[in-house]
């Protein structure tokens, strides 16, 4: 089977087969422009409902942003938190500093790229690096370890909602529910949806 059109009352003549690489080449540029189409920066929340619309639960990310260099160890991070166990010396790890870095840093998905900071999200990951460094106050040498974000290392997404209560707004009023949407990032994949990795110190204690 074949077709043909006149171009200056000259007839050429299309197989099918020709016709049909043709459509093939043409979907396949179509398909890598759209890939390799504009970023599109979107916020925070945004993003979160484009994704319900989207039906995607759990997803894959990378991270972008300015890298900072831990302070001793000199690893480059978009996003680090140090901890710094300082318990009694027969329990060291009873207690525990924190320190993180405030700056905002970019999650990647897709075509998105979506400004976040530490509140946005709940981390698991494993430690990244560790030190020891003599503390100013009493002089005894403190084992520190870095909880860091890569950038360019893919990781493991999903939101969560994380409900907590304020005060009664009046006396005999009752406390009041909210609920905030987290993003938990992990560094491996989820189990029946939950992490398989331990939420990083600065987490367990984070409050509203």
């Amino acid at each position: 089977m074949s077709s043909g059109v006149n171009m200056n009352n000259k007839k050429i003549i299309f197989k099918s087969a020709d016709i049909l690489k043709l459509s093939v080449l043409f979907f396949v540029i179509l398909f890598f422009t759209a890939a390799g189409g504009e970023m599109k920066e979107i916020g925070f929340h945004e993003f979160r409902e484009q994704l319900v619309k989207e039906g995607v639960d759990e997803f894959e990310v990378t991270f972008d942003g300015q890298e900072t260099p831990a302070p001793v160890t000199g690893n480059k991070y978009v996003f680090n938190q140090i901890i710094t166990y300082c318990g009694e010396d027969d329990d060291i790890m009873s207690s525990h500093r924190t320190w993180s870095s405030e700056e905002n840093f970019i999650l990647v998905y897709n075509r998105f790229r979506v400004k976040v900071n530490r509140s946005n999200v709940r981390i698991f990951i494993e430690e990244t690096g560790s030190f020891k460094h003599k503390d100013e106050d009493d002089g005894r040498v403190l084992p520190s370890v870095e909880y860091g974000l890569v950038k360019n290392q893919k990781y493991f997404a999903k939101f969560s909602a994380e409900e907590y209560h304020l005060p009664p707004d009046r006396e005999s009023g009752k406390p009041q529910k909210r609920v905030n949407n987290v993003l938990w990032i992990s560094s491996r994949p989820y189990k029946n949806g939950k992490p398989r990795v331990e939420l990083t110190p600065l987490y367990k204690g984070w409050s509203y």
